[in-house]
């Protein structure tokens, strides 16, 4: 999780968050409703975090890939209504570990 101000993120730090954080659901996601969707049941879990759904300063791409997350399960979700195969999407808040060093505290 690159932390900084988005004006100076380089593109290779781009890259990697939405590799990592959006297209590795995404793929995930299309792997597991491939399986489940003959089978008529299934649950799929996505894990996002709370940034999905609130932005923090110097976090701009990290919050995009998330809200991507959010966005693309809810999306996903609804087209797989009434398949029996269900998204849920698990948004951790922001815990004090070394990760989140140099995050600045947002209400959201």
């Amino acid at each position: 999780m690159a932390v900084g101000p988005f004006d100076e993120e380089d593109e290779a730090t781009v890259v990697r968050q939405l590799e990592i954080n959006l297209h590795a659901v995404i793929h995930g996601t299309k792997e597991a409703v491939r399986r489940m969707k003959p089978r008529g049941t299934g649950h799929i879990v996505n894990v996002a975090s709370s940034a999905g759904k609130t932005g923090f300063p110097n976090l701009a791409t990290y919050c995009a890939t998330k809200h991507g997350v959010v966005g693309m399960s809810e999306a996903v979700r609804s087209e797989l209504r009434g398949t029996g195969v269900e998204i849920s999407v698990v948004m951790p808040g922001i815990v004090r570990t070394e990760l989140a060093t140099g995050l600045v505290e947002t209400r959201g």
